[in-house]
């Protein structure tokens, strides 16, 4: 095993398919997607499927309809999400950057008061 390391911007993951084929071709040497798409050939060997495996890359196969495109969340589906997480006691709460600097604030006071003199503390 070499001792080299890819770099992050090495580490690429390509997808790759046309329309007249059924399956898409996904080549990757970045380690969480290999650890998510050997779990996937794992738990669905009929759907996914790694046909090659070197040192720093995977390549697999799955059908073109399990790849997907998101979109990004508008407000309203945000506040469609509120309304339904409060309808199960879920409260939206906002706060702004002082309300969020004074509670890091007092976190970080409460936790000098319970820290004793001798105790060094790395405050980063």
């Amino acid at each position: 095993m070499s001792k080299y390391t890819l770099t992050r911007w090495e580490r690429e993951t390509t997808i790759n398919f046309n329309e007249e084929d059924t399956e898409a071709q996904i080549y990757t040497c970045s380690d969480p997607y290999k650890r998510k798409l050997d779990k996937m050939c794992d738990r669905f060997p009929d759907t996914y499927r790694c046909e090659s495996r070197t040192e720093y890359e995977n390549i697999y196969y799955c059908p073109i309809d399990r790849i997907r495109f998101a979109s990004p969340v508008t407000e309203a589906r945000r506040e469609a999400g509120s309304v339904t997480g409060s309808k199960y006691g879920f409260k939206r709460i906002q706060l702004d950057a002082t309300e969020q600097l004074n509670d890091v604030t007092h976190t970080i006071g409460t936790l000098d008061s319970n820290v004793s003199k001798n105790t060094a503390i790395d405050r980063r």
